[in-house]
This record gives C-alpha cells, structure tokens and sequence, in this order.
C-alpha cells in the first residue's frame, strides 16, 4: 500500500495547477464525511433534504464545486503542485436557505467557518488509498499553521463510506464475518418504510429490499454472494441511515 500511495503522491506532482487538477481528483465526485473546526468534530448531515455534500474539481471553471443546500464555487490554483491550493478569487455561494434546522448550522460551518473566514490562506490536502482491494480513495482538505493545529474536511470517493455510521443507532448487523444468512436487526425506534441495500466497495448496488411494514428482524440471503468486503445500508422513513462494513 505504502508504494501506491507514493505512486499516487508523485502523479500528483505534475498536475495541479491554475485551473488544472490531476485527474486523481477531479476523475472522482467526493462525498464529505466530516469537518474539523478548532478541534471539534462535525459529522456531515444525511437527511432527506440533504443526503450528502459533494465535492467536484473539474478542469473548467469554475473548478471548484461544493454543495450542500447551496452551492459554494469558485477557482482554485496550485501553491505547492504536491500538496496546496488557493482561492485567487475567492469562493462565491448561492443564497437558498435549508430547511432542516440541523443543515442551517452546518452549511455555516462547512461554507462560512472552513472556507469563507479563512478564503485567503492556503489549503493543503493529502490524497490517500482507503482500501487497495476496491480500490477506495480519502481526500483531506486542511488549513492552519500545522497539521495538529489545523481544521479539516474529509472527503471519500464513495457515498457509502461518507455517510456516519452513527446516524441510526437502532439497527444491529450480524454476524460479520458473514456466510450465508445477515440479520439485519431493529429496535422499536426506528421508522419504517426501511430501505436495506448491499453495496460493494465501487459504490455497486448488489442487492435491495423495501420493508414497508414493520419488523424485528430481516435476514439476507448472502450465499451468492462473492466472498469479499460488502457495505449494508438501512435507511429508515425519516432520511437517517446505517452503513455497516461486512466481510463475506
């Protein structure tokens, strides 16, 4: 893993620059999974008006694109072709207001505290491998004097890795490692239609099922099933979801 990362990092070198990213990072949309503001974490919501943040960096302006309810955009630059942007113009964002109250603090947090108040200094980011039998990719983008007195945004390649695994806490998988049968196991909490999906690590929906009615336990039949490493989503009515990684 240690040279695929190096190999990845040397790419990198040759690539960014005014209006020009390697194809590392704009060959993918990333998924925010959380921020980092003055060592607090902030998890990334995942709701039905807001199921994930996305992050796109193109090769045409603007290169920059991230959205939440609105969309924050803008150009970015190279400092360090290995390591570092700027925002030579700044970073604009459109006027729409959230709904839910929770996605009203944190798009301030994510445009306002990250990116916004701090528009002038230069963002570093380390591009990593996650899992190298996916493969699945990590983007970190930070800011601050140094990397343990920094914030931080985290982005995956994959939806399903993005997503806390702590936003249902009402679901119980087993057993991991899996054979032939995965109970999929809820509390009275939850709120049902329930949606339960399997996902390889490509981000590939390999299997799907709608629970309209309420029930205590539901069982996978997983014995076609490749042997390999699997993700189990559960998304209840109210938007809120369980990701869980398995190994079959």
């Amino acid at each position: 893993m240690k040279n695929r990362i190096v190999l990845l990092i040397a790419l990198l070198v040759t690539g960014l620059g005014y209006a020009q990213i390697h194809s590392s990072l704009y060959d993918n949309t990333w998924y925010l999974n959380s921020i980092e503001i003055d060592g607090v974490s902030y998890s990334a919501p995942a709701n039905a008006e807001v199921p994930f943040i996305t992050l796109d960096i193109s090769e045409t302006n603007p290169n920059f694109l991230t959205s939440i309810c609105n969309d924050g955009f803008g150009d970015i630059e190279a400092v360090d072709p290995l390591d570092s942007f700027r925002f030579p113009n700044g970073l604009d964002v459109t006027l729409l207001e959230c709904e839910d109250p929770d996605n009203v603090i944190f798009e301030n947090l994510y445009f306002n505290e990250f990116y916004l108040n701090n528009i002038d200094e230069t963002f570093y980011y380390h591009f990593y491998i996650i899992d190298s039998e996916g493969p699945s990719y990590g983007l970190s983008i930070y800011w601050g004097p140094n990397q343990n007195q920094s914030n931080w945004a985290h982005y995956f390649d994959t939806v399903v890795l993005s997503v806390p695994t702590t936003q249902l806490p009402y679901v119980s998988v087993f057993p991991n490692p899996v054979t032939e049968t995965l109970n999929i196991k809820f509390l009275n909490e939850i709120a049902f239609p329930v949606q339960v999906s399997l996902i390889d690590t490509a981000g590939k929906l390999l299997l799907s099922n709608n629970l309209g009615e309420a029930v205590d336990n539901f069982q996978m039949d997983m014995k076609n099933v490749p042997s390999g490493l699997y993700f189990v989503q559960v998304v209840d009515d109210k938007g809120k979801r369980l990701v869980k990684k398995i190994i079959k």
